[in-house]
């Protein structure tokens, strides 16, 4: 994941909710703890692994929809789903 926010950090703070929402569970993630020294993101926990199996996401294979990053409006997304 590369969308950080103003400060350069991460925007996930592995909370599992994308993962908890996908229709066909194919997003795995695997949190760790921020340190004093390493801050990864502005929570207490970062993503460490975050992985999209595309090959079994039902939005990437309708018409190779899916797209992260923070300069995509979901609008469009919609739109080429429906």
């Amino acid at each position: 994941m590369s969308a950080g926010d103003e400060n350069g950090l991460e925007k996930c703070v592995a909370c599992f909710l994308c993962a908890a929402a996908c229709p066909a569970n194919c997003i795995y993630i695997e949190a760790a703890e921020n340190t004093a020294e390493r801050r990864i993101s502005s929570a207490e926990r970062y993503a460490k692994v975050y992985n999209i199996d595309y090959n079994r996401c039902i939005f990437a294979v309708m018409r190779g929809s899916l797209s992260h990053g923070r300069h995509y409006p979901r609008t469009r997304l919609r739109a080429r789903l429906a």
